[in-house]
Formats: C-alpha cells, sequence, structure tokens
C-alpha cells in the first residue's frame, strides 16, 4: 500500500456470518493495526455483528428495530478511535435513514 495512504475494510451482511469468537479476533486485529497506522472499518451490519463489536456498551434499539442494520465507521487516526454511526438500514441496503451520532468507543480500541 503506497506511503500515506489509509487502509478501509469494508463488510456488508458478512460478520454475521462468522463465530463471535472470530468477530472478537477481527475488531481485537483491526484495533492493533489502528495503533500503528490510519485505518477505517466500514459497516452495514446488524447491531450485534457491527457497531456493537466496535462500541463501549450494545445498542439499546428494540428488538423490532434490530431486524435493521446499522451503517457505522470505526477509524483510527493517530492510533485514536472514533466510532460513528451514520444510518439505520434495510434490509441488504434497501433504505437508509441518515441519522449521523458518535458512539463512545469499546475499550481496549
Amino acid at each position: 500500500m503506497p506511503a500515506g495512504a489509509v487502509p478501509v475494510v469494508f463488510a456488508s451482511h458478512a460478520l454475521t456470518y462468522l463465530a463471535p469468537s472470530r468477530r472478537a479476533e477481527l475488531v481485537a486485529l483491526l484495533a492493533a493495526e489502528g495503533a500503528r497506522r490510519d485505518l477505517a472499518m466500514i459497516v452495514n451490519e446488524s447491531d450485534c455483528c457491527g457497531v456493537d463489536l466496535f462500541a463501549a456498551t450494545p445498542s439499546t434499539r428494540d428488538t423490532a428495530a434490530r431486524t435493521s442494520a446499522t451503517l457505522a465507521t470505526a477509524t483510527w487516526q493517530a492510533g485514536r478511535p472514533t466510532v460513528t454511526a451514520l444510518a439505520v438500514t434495510g434490509p441488504h441496503g434497501a433504505w437508509l435513514a441518515w441519522a449521523p451520532r458518535p458512539v463512545p468507543a469499546a475499550a481496549g480500541l
């Protein structure tokens, strides 16, 4: 990768197919890399398989709302993690309701 380029990792309705332990491994790998260089992760996943992986506390959206997904980013700049929920999306991106909000980052990111 060229010097100065920021790697971007993207997952849309894919992380749900990983076991929870494998999702945790992915987050640990991203956090280690993010501590070393600028990095971005973009997810469009159900909360438990996406934004919640990077959040200090799990989503409080109600059960009906959990049939949708959250488009979110986890970014590391100068080793500092930032998590942002950008939108709620329908199944596989059928619709999008833009509602950006910061999400407290999990310890250890």
